[in-house]
């Protein structure tokens, strides 16, 4: 009889655990339920802000169509610009490998590229012709960030503008969204939205009109970045264009290093 209600009480010990554990496991996103859209905006701002280091893979797309184009020159174009590599923030550090196809080009590029914490980016030649000298440029402002996917006072901006901001919610994340056709508020902050994709492209007040989707996706559990998606069209005097650009995250805040690669420091000028 003793052993029987030994063997019971370890029974129920071991179901509490069990029980407390799975508790424990989906506490964060239980805990979320009880949140206001401004609560879980707010964290997932946050999480933007804090992310430490981490992989990312960056895909970008233009396709348009020039409404006069040169005497022989095909009016659609398109170009593809793929990067993929590490980061690590404050200081930021960002290196990958960038593969450039499209029309718009005479042939396939790819270089390995590493920005370091200053105003500076650096290039090693891939493709078409493979160099072992490192090269670099100052980069615009205007145009070229480090390819993180997003700037941080682009975080701040939405801050101030959450009233605009679209919240929903899937199975395991939060998705948030921010819109606008606004070009006069656009223009000025081109650097703020697409700064980070490594890429030339802007919205601006003389185009006929423009607009520009951004939706970020953070975990639910603990509002951990996932990704970010940027659709963009306009209609100019020149072209009418289309952009997407796909951002995703890996190993976020596992202790990622970005070393300076070998060589950057006697790179050359260009």
């Amino acid at each position: 009889m003793r052993s029987y209600f030994k063997r019971t009480m370890l029974l129920a010990v071991s179901l509490i655990a069990i029980v407390a554990l799975v508790g424990c496991q989906s506490g964060g996103s239980n805990n979320n339920k009880n949140l206001s859209k401004d609560e879980i905006l707010e964290k997932s701002f946050q999480g933007f802000e804090q992310l430490k280091n981490g992989k990312i893979s960056i895909t970008t797309k233009h396709n348009g169509v020039k409404h006069e184009p040169k005497d022989g020159e095909a009016p659609e174009y398109w170009r593809e610009r793929k990067f993929k590599g590490s980061f690590e923030l404050r200081p930021n550090r960002v290196s990958g490998e960038v593969t450039v196809t499209g029309t718009t080009m005479a042939h396939k590029k790819i270089e390995y590229k590493y920005y370091g914490d200053s105003m500076l980016s650096y290039e090693l030649p891939q493709v078409p012709e493979k160099s072992k000298v490192w090269t670099t440029n100052q980069y615009s402002d205007e145009f070229y960030g480090q390819p993180l996917g997003f700037n941080y006072d682009f975080i701040e901006f939405l801050r101030e503008h959450k009233k605009d901001v679209k919240l929903s919610e899937e199975k395991d994340s939060y998705t948030f969204t921010y819109e606008t056709s606004d070009l006069k508020l656009a223009d000025p902050n081109n650097y703020l939205i697409f700064g980070a994709l490594d890429t030339a492209y802007g919205l601006y007040d003389f185009y006929y009109s423009g607009s520009a989707k951004i939706v970020f996706k953070v975990s639910k559990e603990d509002f951990t970045p996932m990704g970010i998606t940027y659709t963009s069209e306009y209609d100019s005097e020149y072209a009418s264009a289309k952009m997407t650009s796909k951002v995703t995250y890996s190993d976020q805040n596992k202790g990622i290093v970005v070393e300076t690669p070998d060589g950057v420091d006697k790179a050359e000028v260009k």
